[in-house]
C-alpha cells in the first residue's frame, strides 16, 4: 500500500508483461501531474511503487499490451504523447547520424537548451551540449557514426529504513547505523550509493560500499549520475546498534 503516494489520481491504465518483462504495471497520472507506476511480479512475490515526475505535468495515460502511453505537458503547456521506453535513458530523445559534425536538433530542441548525448552503438555517455543555431557541435566525437539526443532524468531508489531484530526486540527508532552495503548489479555502467560514486564503467557482480555514521531511520539511497543501464538484483547491507 502506498496511501502516501496516491493522491486524486485521474486516469489508470495497466500494462502486462510491459517493456518485454514479467512485471505488471499500473499508471496512475495524477491531478497535480505526477505519474505514480505500480510493478507486479505475482511468480516472484514482488511489487512496489514509483513516483514519476515531470518539469510539466502527466495527462491520461493508455496502455496498449505491452507498450505504455501517456499524454505529457511540458513546462511551456505544449501537449506531447510519449511512450515509456527501458532501452534508453534519456527523455525527448532523438537519434540522429554524424554527418559532417553539426548534428541539427532544431526539430525539438530550442536555441540555449543543454542536452545529453549518448552514442548510440556502443552506449556510451558523451555529456552534456548546448543547442547554438539550431544545431549541437559532436566534431570531437567523430569516431562515432549515431547518436541518442535527449534530456537526462534523475532515476533514485530509495530502501525503507533499515531494522534488525534484536535480543530485547527490534532497533526500531533507535540511533544505528549502516557499515557496509553490498548491491548486486548486472550490466551497470554507472552507480552511486549513499551519494559515494561507485561504478564508472560496465560492471557485472556485487560491489561493497563502506559508509559511516548514525541515523534514527538509516536508509540506502541508489542514484545516478550517467543515463545509461543499471540493473540492482538485491541489496544487503550490514546495520550496527
Amino acid at each position: 500500500l502506498a496511501s502516501h503516494l496516491v493522491e486524486s489520481p485521474k486516469y489508470l491504465s495497466v500494462a502486462h508483461s510491459g517493456f518485454g518483462l514479467p512485471d505488471s504495471y499500473a499508471a496512475f497520472s495524477l491531478n497535480n501531474g505526477d505519474m505514480i507506476l505500480f510493478s507486479s511480479n505475482r511468480a516472484e512475490r514482488r511489487a512496489s511503487w514509483t513516483r514519476a515526475t515531470t518539469a510539466g505535468g502527466f495527462g491520461s495515460v493508455v496502455a496498449l499490451h505491452d507498450r505504455l502511453f501517456a499524454n505529457v505537458y511540458d513546462s511551456n503547456g505544449k501537449l506531447h504523447l510519449c511512450e515509456f521506453d527501458s532501452n534508453i535513458g534519456l527523455d525527448f530523445y532523438i537519434y540522429k547520424a554524424y554527418g559532417t559534425g553539426s548534428v541539427n536538433v532544431s526539430s525539438v530542441f530550442s536555441n540555449g537548451s543543454v542536452v545529453d548525448v549518448i552514442e548510440a552503438d556502443g552506449n556510451t555517455y558523451l555529456g552534456e551540449f548546448t543547442v547554438a543555431a539550431g544545431v549541437i557541435n559532436l566534431t570531437a566525437h567523430s569516431a562515432f557514426a549515431n547518436f541518442y539526443i535527449g534530456k537526462k532524468f534523475t532515476a533514485k531508489l530509495v530502501t525503507n529504513p533499515i531494522d534488525a531484530s534484536m535480543g530485547n526486540g527490534p532497533s526500531t527508532g533507535t540511533p544505528r547505523g549502516i557499515t557496509n552495503i553490498i548491491v548486486d548489479v548486472k550490466s551497470t555502467e554507472s552507480m552511486k550509493v549513499n551519494s559515494n560514486d561507485v561504478i564508472a564503467s560496465s560492471f557485472t557482480g556485487k560491489k561493497e560500499v563502506k559508509t559511516l555514521g548514525y541515523n534514527r531511520n538509516p536508509q540506502v539511497t541508489i542514484e545516478q549520475n550517467k543515463p545509461l543501464g543499471l540493473q540492482i538484483n538485491g541489496i544487503v547491507a550490514e546495520l550496527i546498534v
